[in-house]
């Protein structure tokens, strides 16, 4: 989880994230078919997989989403959400619950050491919230991943994933100001799909090619395209159309690295998401000047209210700002 005063944690600080000053919305466009026909066909020769069939057959293998998951979302999806059916159901499974506290006092939002009743929680962050973290800590959790082909573990994993949710809670641009709930959500799971990735790559003992692969296209995304012919984020709403998960917030994670591929309705949400994973990068360190910039390139490139997108950037500042105090205070 998100713990800023931790080196070892996403942060607002840290590794920079490469970068070679091309348009990080043309990178994938820009990136051949022939191209990425060649590399998996050339892993699919070397280690004797097809990687297309290999994603779908792990994601069909997925265990069943454990009973919190189910109950939270449910509860999130219901007509009249229940406060005290959320409280009950998540006092039933401990792991949650922890991790629900350990993110509220995190210097994140603030509240270091407040937050100690679920009540709190629900009052402090509201209830999309609270079940954004349950199912999001509660799916990691279930799944137990190996995550390392991407450089992390679980609690920076999921420390990530909660920046990119406040992200999208503290940009109030007026184009997605509606879909705000939505995306929350939808950015605390984009990622999930690193965990197919990181599985298949470990089986086979693609590590180095991988690693290539990242090394060679400085752009996450284009390096799965190259070895998977998918994106994590792909895979991911492939994940939760397994699952059964609401349709809206799937299609806009598909689209994530991809937007200009999305329908019209979702073509916004995905690029507030495309946006929010170039902020704050996985692997890389947490938010950095070269993410900033990226980031700050592409809402352009979309038009994106630059007032609002401004106020988060100054936000991004001050968290770094408390991040340095805290530092020198150790």
């Amino acid at each position: 989880m998100p713990n800023f005063d931790r080196p070892s944690a996403p942060s607002f600080q840290g590794k920079a994230a490469s970068y070679s000053g091309k348009n990080p919305a043309k990178t994938v466009a820009d990136t051949t078919a022939s191209g990425v026909g060649a590399i998996m066909q050339d892993i699919s020769q070397t280690v004797g997989i097809n990687m297309r069939e290999l994603i779908v057959n792990k994601i069909k293998s997925l265990p069943p989403l454990p009973k919190t998951v189910i109950e939270v979302n449910r509860i999130r999806n219901s007509d009249e959400p229940d406060n005290r059916e959320l409280i009950k159901v998540l006092k039933e499974d401990a792991a949650v619950t922890f991790n629900i506290f350990k993110l509220a006092n995190s210097s994140m939002y603030g509240f270091s050491g407040k937050i100690k009743t679920l009540e709190q929680a629900l009052s402090f962050f509201g209830f999309n919230m609270v079940t954004n973290i349950a199912i999001s800590t509660a799916i990691i959790g279930h799944l137990k991943p190996n995550l390392g082909p991407y450089g992390v573990d679980m609690e920076s994993f999921n420390g990530t994933s909660s920046i990119q949710s406040k992200i999208i809670e503290k940009w109030i641009d007026p184009k997605i100001n509606g879909l705000k709930n939505e995306l929350q959500f939808a950015a605390f799971l984009q990622e999930v799909g690193i965990i197919i990735f990181s599985i298949i790559i470990l089986e086979n003992n693609l590590t180095d090619h991988f690693k290539d692969a990242i090394e060679k296209y400085q752009d996450q995304s284009v390096a799965e395209n190259m070895m998977f012919g998918h994106s994590s984020s792909e895979v991911t709403s492939m994940m939760f159309s397994h699952w059964k998960f609401n349709k809206d917030m799937i299609d806009y994670i598909r689209h994530a690295d991809k937007p200009e591929n999305a329908e019209e309705l979702f073509k916004v949400g995905s690029q507030a998401l495309k946006i929010a994973k170039i902020l704050a990068p996985i692997g890389q360190g947490g938010i950095t000047k070269d993410s900033i910039a990226r980031a700050t390139e592409l809402a352009q490139e979309y038009d994106f209210d630059p007032v609002s997108f401004e106020k988060l950037t100054d936000w991004i500042q001050d968290r770094k700002e408390d991040e340095e105090i805290n530092a020198r205070k150790r």
